[in-house]
């Protein structure tokens, strides 16, 4: 890129929003040291600290990018940085392709598929600080994970049973108790708070779904038979989840596993956790699980999860491509400069309801084609002179949003990263090496 093009984007980009390298405030020291800022300085991020510092209002993350641009060699270093700095946590892997970094810390990479070991999404009620908060997330879980197998949406009085049923489980909620205290309900005439007239079998749909669940083996009868409570505070978990991927029961065990990890994160003394979702674009599709993910989102921060999602494009999140020719449309001909703000209405626009824009505050955008750009700058409050920025990053570096500061970084990788976690390393042969931190 050549250097004029970054004068450029200073000179027309709100200079008070860029910062002079380093991220985290008050101290030069705070790691994990990520690269180095093109307008001076090193660069280093912590979402934690700066949630602790008011910098931002939750830690979670979106990296968008190219194929081959770096997402992944960013985001396999940055999670051994923060887990030499004590910070656990759980990669979502669709390809197989994060094995070598469990492994480099001598942990097993999960076979989810080949495991055959079920997860139990339930929070234990007795034990969360908050019973109330609790219970309504049981309900939102049993609601999407009964939504994807019967097809469709429960029915009033399915969703009258349904909370009926958790709300009689004491202690210990899985799907084999709920699908206990379904067949009672349906039993004994139905829910009690049901005021049509009820015949004995009209939970059968419920009850059927809830027996083909369970000898799937997708869910367990009580604790995670992964037994989460030993290693999830400890380690970098690494869920291989490639026999699954491009399969329709991918969201469904991917809702079932982000489920079980906050049941654990809730209820139990655990430091804060990283949780990387690669290839987020594949749940996006299915509005059952990008409901539910929405929610699950929002409301990670109040429990000390920090979320990383990956994606290749912005637009994977609209929808459809009605949204992706207004943005495109908006950002070619407007004369609007959205350097003072992010536009909301086209924010909006792109959730279609889900909130997850909306609740991330740090955006990593890597390399763009042309639309691509444009969309991102008109969404996230960048002039449209960034775009070509966008377009012309190099391998590495990457334009980062955090709260209300934007940096352009470079991202460098020691030779063992580079070894283990850039994938060119082996079409580079041996004795290359990425720059020095």
């Amino acid at each position: 890129m050549k250097l004029n093009a970054i004068a450029d984007i200073e000179s027309t980009t709100a200079l008070s929003l860029w910062l002079p390298g380093f991220c985290e405030t008050g101290s030069q020291n705070v790691a994990p040291i990520l690269g180095a800022s093109r307008f001076g300085g090193r660069f280093g991020f912590n979402p934690f600290e700066l949630y602790r510092d008011g910098v931002i209002s939750n830690p979670n993350a979106f990296v968008f990018g190219q194929v081959g641009k770096g997402k992944s060699a960013l985001l396999k270093s940055y999670l051994a940085r923060m887990f030499l700095l004590g910070y656990p946590s759980v990669v979502f892997d669709p390809k197989g392709e994060y094995g070598a970094l469990a492994r480099f810390f001598g942990f097993d990479p999960i076979d989810y598929l080949a495991s055959k070991r079920g997860v139990n999404p339930f929070v234990e009620v007795e034990g969360a600080p908050n019973g109330l908060l609790a219970r309504e997330l049981n309900s939102e879980m049993a609601t999407y994970v009964i939504s994807v197998a019967l097809g469709r949406r429960p029915t009033e009085i399915e969703h009258l049973a349904i909370s009926e049923a958790l709300n009689e489980i004491s202690r210990g909620v899985d799907f084999f108790k709920l699908r206990s205290c379904l067949e009672k309900i349906d039993r004994s005439g139905g829910p009690t708070t049901w005021r049509g007239s009820y015949s004995i079998g009209s939970l059968a749909s419920l009850l059927a779904v809830l027996d083909s669940l369970i000898e799937s083996g997708l869910v367990a009868q009580s604790e995670s038979s992964f037994d989460l409570g030993k290693v999830l505070g400890k380690s970098i978990l690494v869920f291989d989840l490639s026999g699954l991927f491009g399969s329709g029961r991918y969201p469904l065990v991917v809702a079932l596993l982000l489920g079980a990890l906050r049941a654990h994160k809730m209820t139990r003394d655990l430091p804060p956790l990283i949780i990387a979702i690669d290839e987020i674009w594949a749940l996006m599709s299915d509005s059952n699980i990008a409901s539910w993910l929405g929610s699950y989102w929002k409301l990670s921060r109040g429990i000390g999860i920090a979320n990383i999602g990956v994606s290749h494009r912005l637009s994977d999140f609209s929808g459809g491509d009605d949204v992706g020719a207004h943005l495109k449309s908006q950002s070619l001909n407007s004369s609007t400069n959205y350097s003072n703000g992010p536009n909301r209405t086209v924010i909006s626009e792109i959730n279609r309801g889900l909130g997850m824009i909306n609740d991330t505050e740090t955006i990593v955008s890597f390399a763009l084609e042309v639309d691509e750009a444009h969309h991102l700058c008109s969404a996230f409050g960048f002039s449209l002179e960034v775009a070509p920025l966008l377009r012309q990053l190099r391998k590495g570096s990457a334009l980062w949003k955090i709260g209300e500061r934007n940096l352009l970084v470079d991202h460098y990788l020691t030779s063992i990263e580079t070894a283990l976690f850039n994938t060119d390393a082996p079409l580079l042969g041996r004795g290359v090496r990425a720059k020095p931190n």
